[in-house]
Protein backbone atom coordinates (compact mmCIF):
# COMPACT_ATOMS: atom_id res chain seq x y z
CA UNK A 1 0.00 0.00 0.00
CA UNK A 2 1.35 3.61 -0.99
CA UNK A 3 1.57 6.00 1.49
CA UNK A 4 -2.06 8.25 1.25
CA UNK A 5 -0.78 11.51 0.96
CA UNK A 6 2.58 12.00 -0.90
CA UNK A 7 4.19 14.87 -2.68
CA UNK A 8 6.97 15.14 -5.69
CA UNK A 9 10.09 16.41 -6.56
CA UNK A 10 11.77 16.04 -9.42
CA UNK A 11 15.72 16.49 -9.45
CA UNK A 12 17.85 16.73 -12.10
CA UNK A 13 21.23 15.07 -11.16
CA UNK A 14 25.04 16.09 -12.94
CA UNK A 15 25.17 12.78 -14.74
CA UNK A 16 25.74 12.83 -19.06
CA UNK A 17 22.78 11.82 -20.43
CA UNK A 18 23.53 9.54 -23.13
CA UNK A 19 20.09 9.91 -26.38
CA UNK A 20 18.85 6.60 -27.14
CA UNK A 21 19.55 5.04 -31.05
CA UNK A 22 16.04 4.40 -32.57
CA UNK A 23 15.66 0.75 -33.53
CA UNK A 24 12.71 -1.56 -34.37
CA UNK A 25 9.73 -0.98 -32.38
CA UNK A 26 10.09 -4.00 -30.43
CA UNK A 27 13.25 -3.00 -29.49
CA UNK A 28 12.69 -1.05 -26.37
CA UNK A 29 15.72 0.99 -25.19
CA UNK A 30 18.31 -1.38 -27.18
CA UNK A 31 19.57 -0.02 -30.60
CA UNK A 32 20.17 -3.32 -33.00
CA UNK A 33 22.86 -3.38 -35.79
CA UNK A 34 23.63 -6.76 -38.00
CA UNK A 35 26.53 -7.30 -35.55
CA UNK A 36 25.69 -5.30 -32.31
CA UNK A 37 22.86 -4.89 -29.83
CA UNK A 38 23.65 -1.36 -27.54
CA UNK A 39 22.04 -0.04 -24.70
CA UNK A 40 23.10 3.84 -24.79
CA UNK A 41 22.32 4.92 -21.45
CA UNK A 42 24.05 2.32 -19.58
CA UNK A 43 26.88 2.95 -22.32
CA UNK A 44 26.88 -1.18 -23.44
CA UNK A 45 27.74 -3.31 -26.31
CA UNK A 46 27.08 -6.62 -26.95
CA UNK A 47 27.28 -9.05 -29.42
CA UNK A 48 24.40 -9.77 -32.23
CA UNK A 49 25.90 -13.45 -31.94
CA UNK A 50 26.85 -15.88 -29.26
CA UNK A 51 28.68 -19.25 -30.26
CA UNK A 52 25.50 -21.08 -31.77
CA UNK A 53 23.07 -18.39 -30.14
CA UNK A 54 21.47 -15.49 -32.15
CA UNK A 55 19.51 -12.52 -30.90
CA UNK A 56 16.09 -12.98 -31.28
CA UNK A 57 14.59 -10.21 -29.27
CA UNK A 58 14.92 -7.48 -26.99
CA UNK A 59 12.89 -5.15 -24.51
CA UNK A 60 11.85 -4.26 -21.09
CA UNK A 61 10.92 -6.17 -17.97
CA UNK A 62 9.38 -3.42 -15.63
CA UNK A 63 8.53 0.47 -16.19
CA UNK A 64 8.52 -0.15 -19.71
CA UNK A 65 9.44 2.83 -21.97
CA UNK A 66 12.02 4.23 -19.24
CA UNK A 67 15.08 2.15 -20.05
CA UNK A 68 15.87 0.92 -16.84
CA UNK A 69 15.10 -2.55 -16.84
CA UNK A 70 16.28 -4.51 -20.35
CA UNK A 71 16.70 -7.65 -21.51
CA UNK A 72 18.23 -9.16 -25.08
CA UNK A 73 17.44 -12.96 -26.05
CA UNK A 74 19.23 -15.14 -27.86
CA UNK A 75 18.83 -18.16 -28.91
CA UNK A 76 19.82 -21.51 -31.08
CA UNK A 77 18.85 -22.46 -34.16
CA UNK A 78 17.26 -25.53 -33.34
CA UNK A 79 15.88 -24.09 -30.02
CA UNK A 80 18.13 -25.61 -27.85
CA UNK A 81 20.70 -23.60 -26.44
CA UNK A 82 19.39 -19.89 -25.23
CA UNK A 83 20.87 -17.01 -23.85
CA UNK A 84 19.87 -13.47 -22.13
CA UNK A 85 21.36 -10.67 -21.39
CA UNK A 86 19.75 -8.45 -18.75
CA UNK A 87 20.57 -4.87 -17.91
CA UNK A 88 19.26 -2.77 -15.50
CA UNK A 89 19.87 -0.12 -13.37
CA UNK A 90 20.18 -0.91 -9.51
CA UNK A 91 19.59 1.78 -6.89
CA UNK A 92 21.87 -1.11 -5.19
CA UNK A 93 25.01 -1.52 -7.29
CA UNK A 94 27.09 -4.62 -6.32
CA UNK A 95 27.68 -7.79 -8.58
CA UNK A 96 28.49 -10.02 -5.65
CA UNK A 97 24.98 -9.95 -4.64
CA UNK A 98 23.79 -9.70 -7.80
CA UNK A 99 25.40 -13.31 -8.34
CA UNK A 100 24.38 -14.33 -4.83
CA UNK A 101 20.79 -13.44 -5.57
CA UNK A 102 20.71 -15.47 -8.66
CA UNK A 103 22.84 -18.04 -6.91
CA UNK A 104 20.06 -18.72 -4.55
CA UNK A 105 17.20 -18.34 -7.21
CA UNK A 106 18.97 -21.07 -9.36
CA UNK A 107 18.85 -23.41 -6.12
CA UNK A 108 15.34 -22.57 -5.27
CA UNK A 109 14.09 -23.64 -8.63
CA UNK A 110 15.96 -26.83 -9.35
CA UNK A 111 16.23 -28.24 -5.80
CA UNK A 112 19.82 -29.68 -3.82
CA UNK A 113 21.27 -31.69 -6.78
CA UNK A 114 22.35 -28.52 -8.79
CA UNK A 115 25.81 -27.67 -8.13
CA UNK A 116 28.40 -24.94 -8.52
CA UNK A 117 31.28 -26.89 -11.21
CA UNK A 118 33.16 -23.86 -11.86
CA UNK A 119 33.17 -20.21 -10.61
CA UNK A 120 35.51 -17.36 -10.81
CA UNK A 121 36.13 -13.99 -11.88
CA UNK A 122 37.34 -13.49 -15.58
CA UNK A 123 38.03 -10.46 -17.69
CA UNK A 124 34.86 -8.26 -19.17
CA UNK A 125 34.83 -5.21 -20.65
CA UNK A 126 38.78 -4.98 -21.42
CA UNK A 127 38.79 -5.43 -17.42
CA UNK A 128 40.56 -8.25 -16.05
CA UNK A 129 38.24 -10.04 -12.93
CA UNK A 130 35.33 -7.81 -13.73
CA UNK A 131 32.56 -10.66 -14.20
CA UNK A 132 31.45 -13.10 -11.60
CA UNK A 133 31.36 -16.30 -13.91
CA UNK A 134 29.48 -20.14 -12.54
CA UNK A 135 29.11 -22.67 -14.14
CA UNK A 136 26.07 -24.99 -12.67
CA UNK A 137 25.73 -28.62 -13.27
CA UNK A 138 23.01 -31.21 -11.92
CA UNK A 139 19.75 -29.49 -12.89
CA UNK A 140 16.95 -31.69 -14.10
CA UNK A 141 13.88 -28.96 -16.12
CA UNK A 142 11.14 -30.68 -17.75
CA UNK A 143 12.72 -33.97 -16.77
CA UNK A 144 15.96 -33.53 -19.03
CA UNK A 145 19.28 -33.19 -17.36
CA UNK A 146 20.15 -28.94 -18.05
CA UNK A 147 23.43 -26.74 -17.77
CA UNK A 148 23.03 -23.06 -16.75
CA UNK A 149 25.37 -21.09 -16.54
CA UNK A 150 25.97 -16.42 -15.64
CA UNK A 151 27.92 -14.18 -14.82
CA UNK A 152 27.60 -10.47 -13.67
CA UNK A 153 29.52 -6.89 -14.50
CA UNK A 154 28.84 -4.22 -12.39
CA UNK A 155 29.09 -0.74 -15.03
CA UNK A 156 28.73 2.37 -13.35
CA UNK A 157 24.93 2.33 -11.56
CA UNK A 158 24.21 -0.59 -13.98
CA UNK A 159 24.01 -4.39 -13.74
CA UNK A 160 24.79 -6.66 -16.42
CA UNK A 161 23.63 -10.38 -16.13
CA UNK A 162 24.30 -13.06 -18.68
CA UNK A 163 22.64 -16.43 -18.72
CA UNK A 164 22.54 -19.37 -20.59
CA UNK A 165 21.36 -22.53 -20.75
CA UNK A 166 20.40 -25.70 -22.44
CA UNK A 167 20.65 -29.68 -22.53
CA UNK A 168 23.35 -31.04 -20.24
CA UNK A 169 25.27 -32.95 -23.51
CA UNK A 170 25.30 -29.79 -25.34
CA UNK A 171 27.36 -27.91 -22.21
CA UNK A 172 30.31 -26.90 -24.30
CA UNK A 173 27.82 -24.93 -26.43
CA UNK A 174 25.81 -23.19 -23.11
CA UNK A 175 29.37 -22.02 -21.47
CA UNK A 176 30.34 -20.96 -24.78
CA UNK A 177 27.52 -18.83 -25.74
CA UNK A 178 28.07 -17.91 -22.18
CA UNK A 179 31.74 -16.67 -22.81
CA UNK A 180 30.78 -15.23 -26.06
CA UNK A 181 28.79 -12.63 -24.47
CA UNK A 182 31.14 -11.69 -22.23
CA UNK A 183 34.11 -11.43 -24.48
CA UNK A 184 31.97 -9.30 -26.77
CA UNK A 185 30.95 -6.83 -23.92
CA UNK A 186 32.09 -3.48 -24.51
CA UNK A 187 31.77 -0.67 -22.48
CA UNK A 188 31.65 3.04 -23.51
CA UNK A 189 34.40 5.36 -22.45
CA UNK A 190 34.62 6.97 -19.25
CA UNK A 191 32.22 4.40 -17.64
CA UNK A 192 33.33 2.36 -14.83
CA UNK A 193 33.58 -1.28 -14.28
CA UNK A 194 34.42 -2.66 -11.33
CA UNK A 195 36.19 -5.52 -10.27
CA UNK A 196 34.13 -8.68 -8.36
CA UNK A 197 34.24 -11.75 -7.17
CA UNK A 198 31.85 -13.94 -5.34
CA UNK A 199 30.85 -13.02 -1.57
CA UNK A 200 33.13 -14.65 1.02
CA UNK A 201 31.19 -16.31 3.69
CA UNK A 202 33.37 -16.22 7.44
CA UNK A 203 30.88 -18.17 9.98
CA UNK A 204 29.44 -17.39 12.41
CA UNK A 205 28.80 -13.90 12.57
CA UNK A 206 29.62 -12.22 16.21
CA UNK A 207 26.64 -13.13 18.91
CA UNK A 208 24.42 -10.01 18.90
CA UNK A 209 21.69 -9.33 21.89
CA UNK A 210 18.15 -9.58 20.72
CA UNK A 211 16.55 -6.25 21.62
CA UNK A 212 13.86 -4.87 20.01
CA UNK A 213 14.59 -1.41 18.12
CA UNK A 214 12.07 1.18 18.63
CA UNK A 215 11.22 4.09 15.87
CA UNK A 216 13.22 7.27 16.38
CA UNK A 217 10.47 10.56 16.97
CA UNK A 218 10.75 13.95 16.73
CA UNK A 219 12.54 16.46 14.07
CA UNK A 220 15.79 14.11 13.65
CA UNK A 221 13.75 11.14 12.25
CA UNK A 222 11.87 13.79 9.91
CA UNK A 223 15.15 15.03 8.86
CA UNK A 224 16.79 11.50 8.19
CA UNK A 225 13.38 10.79 5.96
CA UNK A 226 13.62 13.77 3.75
CA UNK A 227 17.39 13.33 4.03
CA UNK A 228 16.65 9.36 2.56
CA UNK A 229 14.69 11.14 -0.55
CA UNK A 230 16.96 13.81 -1.52
CA UNK A 231 19.61 11.62 -1.48
CA UNK A 232 18.59 8.63 -2.98
CA UNK A 233 18.17 6.85 0.13
CA UNK A 234 21.59 5.41 -0.61
CA UNK A 235 25.18 5.79 1.04
CA UNK A 236 26.78 5.34 -2.04
CA UNK A 237 27.89 8.89 -3.79
CA UNK A 238 27.88 8.06 -7.69
CA UNK A 239 27.54 6.10 -10.26
CA UNK A 240 30.97 5.90 -10.17
CA UNK A 241 31.74 4.76 -6.88
CA UNK A 242 32.32 1.38 -5.19
CA UNK A 243 29.59 0.60 -2.79
CA UNK A 244 30.70 0.89 0.77
CA UNK A 245 29.18 -3.13 1.44
CA UNK A 246 29.97 -6.02 0.31
CA UNK A 247 31.94 -3.99 -2.39
CA UNK A 248 31.57 -6.35 -4.99
CA UNK A 249 33.18 -9.29 -3.43
CA UNK A 250 35.86 -7.55 -1.95
CA UNK A 251 34.52 -7.84 1.49
CA UNK A 252 34.15 -10.74 3.81
CA UNK A 253 30.52 -11.64 4.95
CA UNK A 254 28.66 -13.52 7.19
CA UNK A 255 25.26 -14.18 8.28
CA UNK A 256 23.28 -12.35 10.93
CA UNK A 257 20.06 -14.42 10.65
CA UNK A 258 17.61 -15.10 8.42
CA UNK A 259 13.40 -14.59 8.11
CA UNK A 260 10.82 -15.46 6.23
CA UNK A 261 9.41 -14.58 3.07
CA UNK A 262 6.23 -16.46 1.74
CA UNK A 263 8.49 -19.80 1.11
CA UNK A 264 11.83 -18.77 1.26
CA UNK A 265 14.29 -17.91 3.49
CA UNK A 266 16.53 -14.58 3.24
CA UNK A 267 19.91 -14.63 5.15
CA UNK A 268 20.45 -11.36 6.28
CA UNK A 269 23.92 -10.22 5.73
CA UNK A 270 26.60 -8.30 7.23
CA UNK A 271 30.47 -7.87 7.09
CA UNK A 272 32.02 -10.39 8.81
CA UNK A 273 33.67 -10.05 12.47
CA UNK A 274 31.71 -6.93 13.51
CA UNK A 275 29.47 -7.01 16.58
CA UNK A 276 27.38 -3.87 15.52
CA UNK A 277 28.28 -3.23 11.60
CA UNK A 278 27.15 -0.25 10.03
CA UNK A 279 24.65 -2.32 7.43
CA UNK A 280 22.77 -5.48 7.30
CA UNK A 281 21.31 -6.52 3.77
CA UNK A 282 19.01 -8.94 2.97
CA UNK A 283 18.95 -10.12 -0.99
CA UNK A 284 14.72 -10.53 -1.52
CA UNK A 285 15.11 -11.36 -5.23
CA UNK A 286 17.49 -12.10 -8.12
CA UNK A 287 16.39 -8.71 -9.99
CA UNK A 288 17.72 -6.19 -7.45
CA UNK A 289 15.54 -6.34 -4.34
CA UNK A 290 17.82 -5.50 -1.53
CA UNK A 291 16.56 -4.89 1.96
CA UNK A 292 18.72 -2.76 4.19
CA UNK A 293 19.26 -1.78 7.48
CA UNK A 294 21.98 1.44 7.26
CA UNK A 295 23.71 3.32 10.33
CA UNK A 296 22.51 7.27 10.08
CA UNK A 297 25.70 8.89 12.00
CA UNK A 298 23.73 11.99 12.15
CA UNK A 299 20.47 10.31 13.67
CA UNK A 300 23.05 8.18 15.65
CA UNK A 301 19.98 5.27 14.34
CA UNK A 302 19.72 2.97 11.53
CA UNK A 303 17.16 3.68 8.72
CA UNK A 304 15.51 1.00 6.75
CA UNK A 305 15.50 1.32 3.30
CA UNK A 306 13.86 -0.86 0.19
CA UNK A 307 16.21 -0.85 -2.71
CA UNK A 308 14.91 -1.93 -6.26
CA UNK A 309 15.47 -1.52 -9.82
CA UNK A 310 15.85 2.07 -10.25
CA UNK A 311 14.63 3.23 -6.97
CA UNK A 312 14.95 3.28 -3.19
CA UNK A 313 12.32 3.22 -0.63
CA UNK A 314 13.26 4.84 3.16
CA UNK A 315 11.11 3.59 5.42
CA UNK A 316 11.73 4.56 9.83
CA UNK A 317 14.90 4.95 11.62
CA UNK A 318 15.28 3.00 14.33
CA UNK A 319 17.33 3.64 17.61
CA UNK A 320 19.10 0.62 16.96
CA UNK A 321 19.31 -2.52 15.40
CA UNK A 322 16.77 -4.53 15.41
CA UNK A 323 16.81 -8.22 16.53
CA UNK A 324 16.23 -10.87 13.41
CA UNK A 325 13.00 -11.97 15.03
CA UNK A 326 11.50 -8.59 15.32
CA UNK A 327 12.43 -8.26 11.06
CA UNK A 328 10.55 -11.64 10.75
CA UNK A 329 7.53 -9.58 11.84
CA UNK A 330 8.28 -6.92 9.57
CA UNK A 331 7.48 -9.35 6.15
CA UNK A 332 4.53 -10.38 7.80
CA UNK A 333 2.44 -7.18 7.55
CA UNK A 334 4.78 -4.68 6.00
CA UNK A 335 2.44 -1.89 4.99
CA UNK A 336 2.94 -1.10 8.88
CA UNK A 337 6.21 -2.25 9.66
CA UNK A 338 9.57 0.22 9.00
CA UNK A 339 9.63 -1.08 5.96
CA UNK A 340 6.75 1.24 5.26
CA UNK A 341 7.79 4.17 2.61
CA UNK A 342 8.50 7.60 4.07
CA UNK A 343 10.03 8.67 1.32
CA UNK A 344 10.76 7.26 -2.12
CA UNK A 345 12.97 8.03 -4.91
CA UNK A 346 12.73 6.75 -8.92
CA UNK A 347 15.86 7.03 -10.94
CA UNK A 348 15.58 7.48 -14.86
CA UNK A 349 18.02 5.70 -17.02
CA UNK A 350 19.65 9.10 -17.68
CA UNK A 351 20.51 9.74 -14.03
CA UNK A 352 17.66 11.77 -13.48
CA UNK A 353 15.50 11.25 -9.87
CA UNK A 354 11.71 11.63 -8.77
CA UNK A 355 11.40 11.91 -5.40
CA UNK A 356 8.18 11.08 -3.38
CA UNK A 357 7.87 12.35 -0.02
CA UNK A 358 5.51 11.20 2.51
CA UNK A 359 3.87 14.61 3.92
CA UNK A 360 2.97 12.53 7.35
CA UNK A 361 6.88 12.34 7.94
CA UNK A 362 7.09 15.72 7.54
CA UNK A 363 4.85 17.45 10.28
Amino acid sequence: MRPACLFTIVMSVASPAYSQVAGPPAAGAWAVTPDTVVLAAAGVTLPARAGVTALARTGEFSRPGTGVDNHAQYESGDRQVFATAYVYRAAYADAALAAYGTDRAIRGRFGSAIRVAEQGAVTAGGQAGAAIRSVYDGAVLDGAATTTAAAFVRVDSWIVKLRASGPAERRGEVTAALDALIAGLAIRPGARIFAAQPLRFAAPCPAVRGRDARPMRGEVAKGMALLGGLSGGSGIPSATAQAAFPANGATPVCVRGSVSLGPRAIDLLQPAGVAEPAVILGVVTDAGTVIAIEGDPPARGYTVKTYGIAEVTTGTTLDRLPAVAQMEGWFRNPDRSPLAARSRTSFGADGNSTVELNSATLR
